[in-house]
């Protein structure tokens, strides 16, 4: 990956790849979300623009920031906040008591139910990405 140190691949998918890492000006790590195909398609070159303009539209608890696009040759990169902590897959692998449990359970509730009253459908919701 273009100007980044030595980012690391967290997730692939059939269109996208994810890395971890530091990048340009940031001080701190970031998430970077690249189109995985090098000559893009316009439909998924909109939907990286779309994603950022929906996350800096409604500023909700619980939903990491937008920091950037950026273009890399034919493909766009989603620039995001990297979030300290362990996906909810890990998190739930370990035995933790219920008032920890159901802290997580009312916390993701609510921020998914302030998604949906703004209309927004997340369609990848799992354990992994959160």
């Amino acid at each position: 990956m273009p100007q980044s140190n030595q980012p690391k691949k967290i997730y692939e998918s059939n269109n996208t790849v994810i890395y971890k890492g530091k990048y340009k000006n940031y001080d701190d790590e970031v998430i970077i979300k690249l189109v995985k195909s090098k000559y893009a398609t316009e439909a998924q070159l909109e939907k990286i623009k779309n994603e950022y303009n929906l996350i800096n539209n409604f500023k909700i608890k619980g939903i990491r920031k937008a920091l950037a696009i950026d273009k890399f040759e034919s493909s766009n990169a989603l620039v995001l906040q990297f979030v300290e902590g362990d996906a909810l897959k890990s998190f739930i692998q370990k035995n933790i008591n219920i008032n920890r449990f159901l802290k997580i359970a009312i916390n993701l509730s609510q921020t998914l139910g302030e998604l949906h009253t703004k209309y927004i459908i997340h369609r990848d919701i799992n354990c992994n990405n959160i």
